[in-house]
């Protein structure tokens, strides 16, 4: 007779962008279109352009998604464009701050990386700023709550 190992438990949770983020990155999309059909016209290079634009503005829109995952043995980082996985054991302190939402440089992209760290900006009023071996992550929530309920993914 063949013994069933458990399954190890996972929790996720999914952060969906402020209305603020989404924003810049639809924008860009915006000035693409604008920008090929004013130059080009509408040959079939601008138009093929322009529904590669309109498809970023719609993931934009509505697709893209940040997601935390949480096992017995790493914690996985899910961005748009990024992924990193972090050994549950090299973490060193999981802590919720007060945030503005903003980036802190030139590049407004849901990612960004500094000398601070990995910032994973989901928009909003907190965040969860995760220690892991010399590396920073933080995570903007959009509400307090939810970046209280991230932490929490840790504790589990």
């Amino acid at each position: 007779m063949t013994r069933l190992m458990p399954m190890t438990p996972t929790t996720t949770m999914t952060l969906k962008p402020t209305v603020p983020v989404r924003l810049t990155l639809i924008i860009p999309g915006v000035a693409i279109i604008a920008a090929l059909v004013a130059y080009f016209h509408w040959t079939p290079p601008t138009i093929v352009a322009a529904l590669a634009a309109l498809a970023l503005i719609g993931w934009a829109a509505w697709g893209c998604t940040v997601r935390i995952t949480v096992d017995d043995t790493t914690v996985s980082l899910v961005a748009p464009l990024w992924s990193r996985e972090i050994p549950l054991e090299s973490i060193e302190s999981v802590q919720v701050i007060p945030d503005d939402g903003h980036n802190r440089g030139w590049i407004n992209w849901i990612v960004t990386k500094s000398r601070a760290g990995v910032r994973i900006n989901a928009g909003g009023t907190a965040a969860v700023v995760i220690t892991a071996r010399a590396e920073t992550y933080t995570i903007v929530c959009p509400t307090p709550e939810q970046a209280r309920l991230c932490a929490q993914l840790f504790d589990a």
